[in-house]
């Protein structure tokens, strides 16, 4: 009997354990809502301002752009996976550079979507150079992707970029110097 009592508390333990383990992956999964209200049940494996994994209950995995998401989601991920200071100051901008060797002005437009709007600004007119593309933040630096390949590299001299700053933009091996003339809050490109 003396034995039974001394084996009911490490018993009654690694049950205790083995519950609140249970509860604590269960609050793991949260509902998240789409923009067009579809919602899914999911555990939040990671995120960042350009991709959210979840994973479902039977494990599969869901890769999606945050703006997919309700306004209620993205400010929860905000709040969990705090944006990189870079992509708060250029996502959702227009960003215009003079590069010393270019007759004209080279444009950058982030999109809050992921989309990448490249094109250039010769007098009063805007020419889109490239379509398609997409971008990824990283510390002071802006990968730009076509498809899967990086087509360019957008390199700032710091996490809040203003103009008369300068930066480097084009293929990584061979950057072009620019200086920022202005960020401004993203528009048609047909305006």
């Amino acid at each position: 009997m003396e034995i039974m009592r001394h084996l009911m508390v490490p018993v009654f333990s690694l049950l205790a354990i083995t519950c609140a383990s249970a509860q604590q992956a269960e609050s793991n999964f949260r509902e998240w809502v789409s923009l067009v209200g579809t919602k899914i049940n999911a555990e939040l494996i990671s995120a960042d301002h350009n991709e959210v994994i979840l994973k479902t209950r039977n494990k599969k995995i869901l890769k999606l752009h945050p703006s997919k998401l309700s306004k209620p989601d993205r400010d929860f991920l905000k709040e969990k996976f705090p944006p990189n200071p870079l992509a708060e100051k250029i996502i959702g901008k227009r960003i215009s550079v003079q590069a010393s060797a270019w007759p004209v002005t080279a444009l950058f437009q982030f999109e809050s979507d992921g989309k990448l709007r490249l094109g250039s600004l010769k007098g009063n007119k805007v020419i889109e150079e490239k379509g398609g593309l997409t971008y990824k933040i990283d510390g002071l630096s802006a990968k730009v992707f076509d498809g899967d390949k990086v087509y360019s590299v957008i390199k700032f001299s710091s996490d809040s970029p203003e103009s008369g700053s300068s930066m480097t933009f084009g293929p990584e091996k061979s950057p072009l110097s620019g200086t920022l003339l202005s960020v401004v809050p993203a528009f048609s490109f047909n305006e």
